[in-house]
């Protein structure tokens, strides 16, 4: 039937690993110098030591594979024969089913007969079905895992502190290990097993940690899997009944896009649920929000939302300044040194590199409010003025130019209005700036002052203008470029204003 040719040969090719493909090819072998009863024997180890890799390759992760090797190891050192266990261990597992199991003990079994050198060696056609059999159920199959890996799986994501680091890239990498090693048809079981441990953990602060696990885990797992789990996925059944985490997990960009107009839905009406006391669930509308994944009456919730909220929650969400910066604002103006306090400690918490990706002209009018505060007597923001000047950090030149600026005039009266309370701590911001920074802000601000067109100033004020510019250029040479200013205001024709009528307060 098969003439001269070897026929295990075609086999081969299809063993995956190459530590199987060893012993398979001594099964090749001894069929081709007709040593059947030792190809059979071969096959067999083949199939056996495969099983057995597998399970010591998921040792190190799987408390129940480890108890397996261990267990190998112990039959091994007492001489006992472990094939049978073996294939046992490896139906339990999921490694094979039902079926492939009675197969591959009736290959065992004919090792054990064949094994005797006074039985009859295996004709060819037993050969090529028992090589057949072991390549399709153990040798070109990869380690797709079942039931009992991922179940082991979703008990360390979802109760084991110490499983993995609390970090997003490490348990982003171990999702695309377990997809890979997964059995396909069980990839959306083991999802939901994990979504329907998480889903009741929202009231405990403490379990934090295994949601934001959970997320990214489900995140990166779903995107792999698109293809395959998306197709006969009933997005909005499980929606229902996990909605809290998978609609955190879902609301990432690539996926929402996804899905059609009623999950999508859900997973906003949820999502903004939850926002009024999750800081997660806000952040995650935003993103949604400035995305443009939103439809016009959502973003229209959304917004009215954020105005029910405090500007503290939002800011310790991490939502973009730009949707509270105007609530900021409204506390520095507040004439309340107890709101205006804690507003300038917020923008602190915000930080630099946020409250300066805000447009110039929202910067600017925070500044010239944080000077009003201070001007006020609001002892915070007098403290942030004087911080900035001794170490600007990465405070951005509008901010500052705000601050100087509200000590000289207002724009917006086109007036000029000297605030002389806090006016040499502003001016010293002017030495925190390099000197090109401090040019450009001195053209802006005089720029502003000529186009004033209300020039009341009592000469006292003005002269004290010129003194706090004078003692400043003095005392360094980094203040050298205040000398424009001063030149302005000895320069100028003023009405003179002769009576205490003169704003140097706090302005409205």
């Amino acid at each position: 039937m098969y003439g001269h040719r070897n026929p295990l040969k075609p086999y081969l090719a299809r063993v995956l690993s190459k530590e199987d493909k060893v012993l398979f090819s001594e099964a090749v072998d001894n069929v081709g110098v007709k040593a059947f009863r030792s190809a059979y024997i071969m096959l067999w180890l083949s199939v056996a030591e495969s099983i057995k890799r597998k399970f010591q390759e998921l040792a190190s992760r799987d408390n129940t594979a480890n108890k397996i090797v261990g267990e190998i190891a112990k039959k091994e050192a007492a001489h006992q024969s472990v094939d049978l266990y073996l294939l046992e261990q490896a139906k339990a597992y999921g490694f094979i089913s039902d079926s492939e199991f009675q197969k591959l003990e009736h290959i065992y079994n004919l090792r054990c007969i064949f094994g005797h050198p006074y039985e009859e060696q295996p004709k060819i056609e037993a050969l090529v079905a028992a090589a057949s059999d072991a390549i399709e159920f153990v040798l070109s199959k990869p380690l797709q895992l079942r039931h009992s890996y991922l179940s082991q799986q979703v008990k360390q994501l979802t109760e084991n502190h110490a499983f993995l680091d609390d970090v997003k890239l490490p348990v982003e990498k171990f999702a695309a290990v377990v997809f890979e090693k997964a059995d396909p048809t069980l990839n959306l079981w083991f999802l939901q097993k994990i979504w329907s441990e998480l889903e009741g953990t929202f009231s405990d602060a403490s379990l934090e940690i295994y949601r934001k696990r959970g997320i990214w885990f489900s995140r990166t797992y779903l995107t792999l899997g698109t293809d395959t789990i998306f197709l006969s996925w009933d997005v909005v059944t499980d929606l229902t009944r996990y909605g809290q985490i998978l609609s955190r997990i879902l609301a990432e960009n690539n996926l929402f896009n996804m899905l059609s107009e009623h999950p999508k839905g859900i997973i906003f009406n949820t999502l903004l649920k939850a926002a009024e006391t999750s800081y997660s669930a806000a952040k995650r509308l935003e993103l949604l929000h400035d995305d443009n994944y939103l439809t016009d009456h959502q973003n229209e919730r959304f917004i009215g939302l954020l105005n029910t909220l405090s500007s503290k929650y939002l800011a310790s969400a991490g939502l973009h300044p730009k949707y509270f910066i105007t609530k900021i604002i409204a506390q520095l103006k507040s004439r309340d040194w107890y709101t205006q306090n804690p507003a300038i400690q917020l923008i602190k918490k915000i930080g630099a590199e946020k409250i300066n990706i805000l447009p110039d002209g929202d910067q600017i009018r925070l500044g010239n409010n944080i000077l009003q505060a201070a001007n006020g007597g609001a002892t915070q923001c007098i403290l942030f003025i004087r911080e900035i000047a001794t170490n600007r950090s990465s405070w951005s030149t509008s901010l500052i130019e705000g601050i100087v600026g509200e000590c000289l005039f207002s724009e917006e009266r086109k007036s000029i209005r000297i605030k002389t309370s806090c006016l040499v701590d502003a001016l010293k911001l002017l030495g925190a700036v390099s000197e090109e920074e401090s040019k450009k802000i001195i053209l802006s601000l005089l720029k502003k002052l000529n186009d004033c067109t209300d020039i009341s100033v009592r000469s006292a004020v003005r002269d004290d203008v010129v003194q706090a510019i004078s003692s400043l250029t003095l005392l360094d040479p980094k203040y050298s470029e205040l000398s424009a200013l001063r030149e302005f205001f000895n320069d100028a024709k003023f009405d003179e204003v002769d009576t205490e009528g003169e704003n140097t307060t706090l302005e409205e």
